[in-house]
């Protein structure tokens, strides 16, 4: 059996998409990625830690991110508060120090493609979009 760490758990693999479709609460897309969250209702016949307790409280939020084929799958609601706390220092870090370079390079592009140059595929992106879907009544 795979080693259980915090904040990761593997989801149920026979669930039919269009069943996950009424989970979705939020959807981002970015030139490279989709990013999308899912807040599961915690059931019975998913598997669980086996260390951890039989009934936990809440939705488990999931976050799916998706570059090409490659999907990755971390439910958030795993994770303790202290843990997630850490979590967004480390995105903000990233973030904080990631943003200048990125405008930077956004600029370098721009020149570039006033100048008929367009060797830069980021000026070629689609734009990214985010948005919060609304909950489905049941």
């Amino acid at each position: 059996m795979a080693q259980w760490q915090a904040g990761f758990r593997p989801l149920k693999q026979n669930r039919p998409s269009a069943r996950m479709s009424q989970y979705l609460r939020a959807i981002a897309l970015t030139g490279q990625d989709r990013i999308k969250v899912y807040a599961n209702p915690v059931d019975g016949d998913e598997e669980v830690n086996p260390d951890g307790p039989d009934q936990e409280v809440g939705e488990d939020w999931v976050l799916n991110v998706t570059r090409g084929k490659v999907t990755f799958r971390w439910n958030m609601s795993r994770m303790t508060e202290e843990e997630l706390n850490t979590l967004k220092d480390i995105f903000m870090f990233a973030y904080e120090n990631a943003l200048p370079v990125a405008q930077a390079r956004d600029k370098q592009a721009k020149e570039a493609a006033e100048n008929g140059d367009d060797i830069f595929e980021r000026r070629f992106r689609t734009a990214p979009h985010f948005s919060i879907v609304p909950r489905k009544e049941q």
